[in-house]
């Protein structure tokens, strides 16, 4: 059985004035799949990230997503097209639970803009028992261990629907145990590909 190319990104170049951050970058990503970029610091690898995610506009080159183009400099059309990242620096509201960050404004309402917090928590609990994230919904971000709050943020970008889930540096604070444990997150969502 042939695989289609998922992600695909096609002579991506970006120069920051005299400096040249990416030259005709190609890389093909197909669903299940789990890439790592490797190079040192200024080879271009968040600067790829960020053109994937269209936080950048590129200065030449496409970036398809299931062979479609997906808008240069439009982060909420790369992520309605199904691209989530999850950044170095977290995302998340530390003083807010679990259930919260994950569909922060996005939370299902009542009559009159009351949120429907039993909606919520069983949108969020389906999620986290679907992708065996061992996460307590009402949990304040902030107690939560470094290797956890990535896993909330998995589980935010899942529940986007993202098609690709981009790390950028996502062990640069753990330990070893730690990145252990993420690598084993990330090994079984790949297995429900």
């Amino acid at each position: 059985m042939k695989k289609t190319i998922l992600l695909q990104a096609r002579n991506v170049s970006k120069r920051y004035y005299a400096v040249q951050a990416l030259s005709e970058a190609n890389i093909e990503i197909y669903a299940g799949e789990v890439h790592a970029l490797i190079g040192s610091n200024g080879a271009g690898k968040s600067t790829l990230i960020k053109i994937l995610t269209g936080a950048v506009v590129p200065d030449t080159g496409e970036v398809l997503l299931h062979g479609k183009q997906v808008p240069h400099g439009d982060t909420k059309a790369a992520l309605d097209a199904g691209i989530a990242c999850i950044y170095q620096e977290s995302n998340l509201v530390s003083t807010l639970s679990v259930m919260d960050n994950i569909l922060l404004g996005r939370q299902p309402t009542l009559r009159m803009g009351v949120l429907d917090r039993k909606a919520q928590r069983g949108i969020v609990i389906d999620l986290l028992k679907k992708h065996d994230l061992n996460l307590d919904p009402n949990a304040a971000v902030q107690s939560l261990s470094t290797v956890q709050q990535k896993e909330v943020e998995i589980a935010k970008a899942l529940s986007l629907n993202a098609k690709v889930v981009l790390m950028d540096e996502p062990t640069a604070w753990l330990s070893q145990v730690e990145v252990e444990k993420l690598f084993r997150s990330i090994r079984k969502l790949t297995d429900e590909v």
